[in-house]
C-alpha cells in the first residue's frame, strides 16, 4: 500500500520486483481502476529507483498518481534531476511533468509518503561528493502539489536535518504532518532499533511549529511505528510479529493482529463513492497485507 486519499487507496505490486501493476481501489464500493503501464520503465532507461504518491486535485475533482524515477548512474548512484510522470483518473493516462528543479534524492523505504494540504510529501536529502565518495546533508521533505503540478521543498527541524535519511519516515496523523525518527545503536543495516521519536508540525506553514510529540523506547517488545490513532495511542508492530495499539503513557498494549511486521500498514480513511459510476472493475482485489484504518477508536 502506497497511500490513501479521500477514501481511495493506491496499491503497487512491487514487493518482489516491479510488475508495473498499480491499482486505485475504493474498498467501500468495491471498485478499482488498474493503471496502464507507465512510459518510463526498465526497457526504456535501464535500472532505476522510483517513488510514488497519490493525491486528490479538488479543483478538477480528480485523483492523481505522481511517479518520480531516478535512473541509475554508472557509479550506481541515483541520477538527478529525476524523471517524473503523472497519471490522472480523468485523463486515464500517464504524462510527463517537469522535475528540473528537483536536485534531491528521495528515500525508497516502506513507502514513506503522505498526502496533506494538496501535496504529496516524501523524505529527501541533498547529496554531495564525487563518484562513490559521497554523503548526504540537509534532510528535507520533497513535495509535489497535485493542483499546480509542481515540486517544492519543506525544511525539517534542525534535530532531523543531519541524521541518516533512511531513519526518517513521513506520514499524516490527525491532519498534521508527522516525521518519525528511528534511532539505532549502530547503523540502518545492522543496528538495533532502540527508540523512535515522533515529530509533528502543528502549524503546516510555520517551520517553527515542529515539535517532538513523543519518544518511545523500543528495546523491549516494540519494533516499528506504524500510525498515530485519534485517541493518542500508537499503532506499532512488535518483535513477535504483532500489530499493537500502544499507550505511551501507561505503556499498555492491545494486540490488533498478528502476521509479518513488514507488511503492516495503516492510513487515515474516509468513506467515499468515488469510482462508483466509472467504468472500473468491480471485484475484490486480493493483496497480502493488513489494512488498519484509523476509524478505530
Amino acid at each position: 500500500m502506497v497511500g490513501s486519499v479521500n477514501g481511495v487507496i493506491f496499491l503497487s505490486d512491487d514487493y518482489f520486483g516491479n510488475t508495473y501493476t498499480y491499482i486505485l481501489w475504493n474498498p467501500l464500493v468495491n471498485c478499482f481502476i488498474q493503471l496502464p503501464k507507465p512510459r518510463v520503465c526498465f526497457m526504456a532507461i535501464g535500472p532505476y529507483m522510483n517513488v510514488f504518491g497519490v493525491g486528490y486535485d479538488c479543483l478538477r475533482d480528480d485523483y492523481k498518481v505522481i511517479r518520480v524515477v531516478y535512473p541509475q548512474r554508472n557509479d550506481g548512484l541515483d541520477e538527478t534531476p529525476p524523471l517524473a510522470e503523472l497519471y490522472s483518473v480523468k485523463d486515464g493516462k500517464w504524462r510527463s511533468v517537469s522535475a528540473e528543479n528537483v536536485g534531491f534524492c528521495t528515500i525508497d523505504l516502506d513507502w514513506s509518503v503522505c498526502f496533506l494540504r494538496g501535496s504529496v510529501h516524501w523524505v529527501a536529502y541533498e547529496r554531495f561528493g564525487v563518484e562513490k565518495e559521497w554523503s548526504h546533508k540537509s534532510n528535507l521533505l520533497l513535495l509535489f502539489n497535485v493542483e499546480k503540478e509542481r515540486f517544492q521543498i519543506m525544511r525539517l527541524p534542525l534535530e532531523l536535518r543531519d541524521v541518516c535519511p533512511s531513519s526518517l519516515m513521513v506520514s499524516e496523523c490527525q491532519g498534521m504532518l508527522c516525521v518519525t525518527h528511528c534511532v539505532l545503536v549502530d547503523n540502518m543495516l545492522t543496528g538495533e532499533l532502540v527508540e523512535f521519536n515522533l515529530w509533528v508540525k502543528k502549524e503546516y506553514n510555520q517551520l517553527s511549529s515542529w515539535s517532538k510529540f513523543v519518544s518511545v523506547d523500543v528495546r523491549g517488545r516494540l519494533h516499528k511505528f506504524v500510525h498515530l490513532r485519534k485517541n493518542g495511542e500508537l499503532i506499532v508492530s512488535s518483535k513477535d510479529n504483532e500489530l499493537l495499539s500502544y499507550d505511551p503513557e501507561t505503556k499498555n498494549a492491545v494486540v490488533l493482529a498478528q502476521g509479518c511486521p513488514s507488511l503492516y500498514d495503516a492510513c487515515s480513511f474516509v468513506e467515499t463513492l468515488a469510482f462508483l459510476n466509472k467504468d472500473c472493475k468491480k471485484k475484490r482485489y486480493i493483496w497480502d497485507f493488513v489494512l488498519c484504518f484509523d476509524s478505530l477508536n
